[in-house]
């Protein structure tokens, strides 16, 4: 995928009170040695053909005394300034022949006092990584505007035993694990025309009571991102059923939607350009959205949907299921969606793009044949495959597949069709996916992502 989409698509992410203290999947601080002069420490030595750049790290020892890891930034600097975070979250696995009780993470200033955190092994899976928080406990005196280093070592072990994990990104946070894991921002990218090619998307508001959203139809504004064959002048439209609740042509009729974005963490939209947008407080329910050209033109489209609702102080439930659905092709783009997993656990989600199955549904034509679903993770400005399919019943896990479309109540897929999916447990994070077609066919396609209870 072009980088710059990439990076386009990720402008959604938006992580309130809270941010990264290290990444091992692309490090925060590319070009650091973090490793140099520390791993022979208390016999503590990586896994062998291990090295930085990995993704992540493993920390093997023998006793909570003697084995540690120290994390050191760039010579001469500080990691960074704690601020008013009071809780540590890790992502993290333990790794086989693991025998600790638990492994704790101290944060070091520059005069050696401590601000630390503890956390159960029994938390932790042995394969994916799976997000817990604890609570930051602070020694007297400890400047929480100077730390020096991270140490990593093994807690509440009994004997000379070994402990073993890998890691995959630490945070700092503002709050404590009250608040879960949700979809709070959601985006798609798509080649926007008349009739069925109009860009569709869907959402779901969970329980009874309404919840404030930004919606936005980027077109105009992407030529900045070096996106070509903009959609000149996008229209975005919001319905209940087939109920019209809100429209927008051109943004800028609203003035307080420019310091409403902004907070958002939106990139800005050009004073004046004709990008289409709207906040509005929509009730619990599902909703749809519709993003077409002024006049039936056509041109590449990104539709944006970001959750104004403070989670420290709200319900932490998300939007929980979203689905978009427009035109792929090998002569396309394909069709791109964009999402961000806030909160601080691992939570799992399906994903599936649906091509023949749309023809059960009611779109008897035009659909794409043999949709390929990918899903990557961006960390550190870089992409990782964290998952992929092309047909859904050829797989071991169709079961799961039809099981978790089951809970939700998603429409079947016909046993040995065409159509893709994938049921993944997802970290905290950005996240990429994308409907493609497979060889040279071309159609309708339907993208969705759906909380699993």
């Amino acid at each position: 995928m072009n980088a710059r989409l990439l990076a386009l698509l990720s402008l959604t992410a938006s992580w309130a009170g809270a941010q990264v203290l290290e990444s091992f999947t692309g490090f925060v601080r590319p070009n650091t040695t973090y490793f140099a002069g520390n791993w022979s420490s208390g016999g503590v030595a990586p896994a062998p053909g291990l090295v930085q750049g990995d993704g992540f790290f493993e920390l093997r020892g023998t006793s909570d005394a003697a084995s540690f890891v120290d994390l050191h930034p760039p010579a001469g600097q500080n990691f960074f300034a704690l601020g008013s975070a009071q809780f540590l979250s890790v992502s993290a696995r333990i790794l086989a022949g693991n025998q600790a009780d638990a492994f704790r993470i101290f944060l070091i200033d520059t005069a050696g006092r401590t601000a630390s955190a503890s956390f159960p092994a029994a938390e932790f899976p042995t394969s994916g990584f799976r997000a817990t928080t604890a609570p930051l406990s602070a020694a007297p005196g400890f400047n929480r505007s100077a730390v020096e280093r991270i140490r990593i070592s093994g807690d509440s072990i009994t004997a000379p035993l070994p402990f073993a994990i890998a890691f995959d990104e630490m945070r700092l946070v503002e709050h404590g694990p009250t608040i879960g894991s949700a979809i709070r921002n959601f985006s798609t990218r798509a080649q926007v025309g008349g009739g069925a090619s109009v860009l569709v998307a869907g959402f779901v508001i969970p329980g009874e009571h309404a919840k404030p959203l930004l919606l936005r139809a980027a077109g105009p504004s992407l030529a900045a991102f070096g996106v070509t064959g903009v959609l000149a002048d996008p229209q975005l439209q919001l319905f209940t059923g087939t109920t019209l609740l809100a429209a927008n042509d051109n943004w800028t009729t609203d003035a307080t939607l420019a310091e409403t974005m902004q907070r958002a963490g939106a990139f800005a939209f050009p004073t004046g350009s004709r990008d289409a947008a709207f906040s509005a407080l929509l009730p619990a329910g599902a909703h749809t959205v519709q993003v077409g050209g002024t006049g039936g033109s056509s041109g590449t489209a990104l539709f944006e949907l970001y959750d104004l609702a403070d989670p420290s102080v709200t319900d932490a439930a998300g939007c929980t299921n979203f689905a978009a659905r427009g035109s792929v092709g090998s002569d396309q783009a394909p069709l791109t969606a964009g999402f961000v997993v806030s909160g601080y656990t691992t939570r799992k989600y399906l994903l599936r793009v649906a091509g023949p199955a749309l023809a059960a549904a009611g779109l008897t034509s035009g659909v794409l044949a043999d949709p390929r679903l990918r899903l990557v993770r961006t960390a550190g400005g870089l992409e990782y495959a964290f998952g992929e399919n092309d047909n859904w019943d050829g797989t071991s896990a169709h079961s799961a597949v039809a099981e978790a479309a089951g809970k939700v109540g998603a429409f079947p897929f016909a046993s040995g069709s065409r159509d893709a999916a994938l049921v993944v447990a997802l970290p905290p994070g950005i996240y990429t996916a994308t409907a493609s077609a497979t060889g040279s066919a071309s159609g309708i396609a339907l993208l969705e992502l759906y909380e699993l209870p």
